[in-house]
């Protein structure tokens, strides 16, 4: 044997390494059994296996003691190198700190529950993990099941109104509709409600980023025998304001959004003359990130903020 090694083999027990490192630091095969915890026999096995592999003898006894060939020292450095990167990695698999932590954070969002949730996790997660980057995507938990289980998004958050085969979800809030409009609008009786058939004769302004299409207000008008006709839809949170103010017109919206609105732009709210099902603004995960320390921590981040 010399002291040049050869290409590690293919078939190389990587536990081995393990094995050499520890003997590179006692020199002593009954010293590295005790502290890998194996029988002397096991140690003296693995050097055996190691040096047919490597292709030296890599440690020779000199009295009491274990030498290292020239070989071996050349070689610890490397070994010591990855099974440091091995540690880092296994430490990283059971322990996340977000205030070291760097890279990126992949978020689908709708843009309700962004205008009305979106600043309060932003604020939180930042605070927490400074060196992390936030990027946002338009998208909702219906639309996106392949991009969560190819790992495009880390998670997706938005109103989920029916069963997601394959992914994980959390309730984050349950929210009712209000209705939103003018307050030179006035189409409210002595008592501050509005009618039925004002609320049905009215167009409606509709928050949606498809288009016109029939929603829970539209199911709740259906179930006593009404319809309703939507005049604007609007996906743009920043527009309805202005609408509203130089329309006559009525919008039923969730009430989170509504009561924000109707705070910044002195609009007026109202309780809708029909009953609305409410729906449910959900985190949406894979479950192959379900054990993750970093997704745990972020699911986490974004439900104590709210």
């Amino acid at each position: 044997m010399n002291d040049s090694l050869p290409k590690i083999p293919r078939t190389l027990d990587l536990n081995l390494l393990r094995v050499f490192d520890t003997l590179m630091r006692e020199r002593s095969v009954s010293g590295a059994a005790i502290r890998l915890n194996l029988t002397q026999p096991s140690t003296s096995n693995a050097l055996e296996r190691l040096r047919h592999a490597l292709g030296d003898r890599l440690l020779v006894r000199q009295g009491n003691t274990m030498v290292p060939t020239q070989a071996a020292q050349d070689f610890w450095p490397h070994v010591q190198a990855a099974l440091a990167k091995i540690e880092t990695g296994l430490e990283t698999l059971q322990h996340f700190d977000p205030s070291t932590a760097e890279g990126k954070l992949t978020i689908g969002i709708d843009a309700y529950s962004m205008a009305i949730m979106g600043p309060l996790f932003t604020a939180n997660l930042k605070s927490q993990a400074p060196g992390l980057a936030i990027e946002y995507h338009a998208s909702s938990p219906h639309l996106a099941s392949e991009s969560l289980l190819n790992g495009q998004f880390d998670v997706v958050i938005g109103p989920v109104w029916k069963p997601l085969p394959g992914l994980e979800h959390k309730t984050l809030k349950n929210e009712t509709f209000t209705c939103l409009l003018s307050r030179k609008l006035q189409v409210t009786s002595v008592d501050g409600t509005i009618s039925l058939d004002s609320y049905s004769s009215l167009p409606h302004l509709l928050y949606s980023e498809v288009g016109i299409v029939e929603g829970n207000v539209d199911v709740g008008l259906e179930s006593i025998g009404r319809s309703r006709t939507v005049g604007v839809s609007t996906p743009f949170e920043s527009t309805v304001p202005e609408i509203l103010n130089s329309e006559e017109m009525i919008m039923t919206i969730g009430r989170s959004l509504g009561e924000k609105l109707a705070k910044q732009f002195k609009l007026r709210l109202l309780e809708p003359p029909v009953p609305v099902p409410g729906f449910e603004i959900g985190l949406v995960w894979s479950p192959v990130n379900s054990s993750s320390k970093r997704h745990s921590w972020l699911r986490d981040a974004i439900e104590a903020s709210l």
